[in-house]
């Protein structure tokens, strides 16, 4: 046995969290990512873009754990969303002013109003929410935190983390009106 000293543990680098949580960050794009800009915008291109951004301010960045890292890149998700979603409602590039092509089968997908409509109702009835359940679905839904990590967030337990969830959600479809047409 040697007398030397273990090799102190390092911390993960940003490219190996980046590794570990792109398919979550992918699929996150994925459910923010409204069909307007889904014509215009491959998921892959926009993820790439974020990773992209977070590789270029790597040496600036600092994290003291894994969700605080999680926490980050998703906002930088949202944030390439909305900026994506802004140029390509800009003026002159409108997509609702675009006439969409007829697919073989005859399907169609949701016109870009309607797409943008529902982002805005969606936005609306969020807005309405109070702000715990705001900030339980935040942590739950879109940084992807288990009950455990956002209840210590909250500073509540696991099992309350999930009764909040249950009840924003709830609170948030009554708001939207959440009916399903037959």
């Amino acid at each position: 046995m040697s007398s030397e000293p273990s090799p102190a543990r390092s911390e993960p680098s940003i490219e190996s969290l980046l590794e570990r949580n792109l398919e979550d960050v992918a699929a996150y794009v994925r459910n923010n990512l409204d069909p307007a800009l889904r014509a215009k915008e491959s998921v892959s291109d926009v993820v790439q873009s974020v990773c992209r951004e977070v590789l270029d301010r790597k040496d600036d960045l600092s994290f003291k754990d894994e969700i605080a890292f999680r926490t980050y890149l998703y906002r930088s998700a949202l944030r390439k969303v909305i900026d994506r979603r802004r140029y390509y409602l800009a003026a002159k590039r409108d997509v609702a002013r675009e006439v969409a092509l007829q697919t073989g089968d005859g399907d169609v997908p949701p016109s870009p109003e309607e797409a943008t409509e529902a982002l805005d109702r969606f936005e609306a009835a969020f807005a309405q929410l109070s702000e715990t359940h705001q900030e339980v679905i935040s942590l739950r839904r879109i940084f992807g935190m288990d009950a455990e990590a956002a209840g210590q967030r909250l500073g509540i337990s696991a099992s309350e983390t999930r009764k909040r969830l249950a009840r924003a959600l709830a609170r948030l479809a009554v708001v939207m009106g959440d009916h399903h047409p037959e």
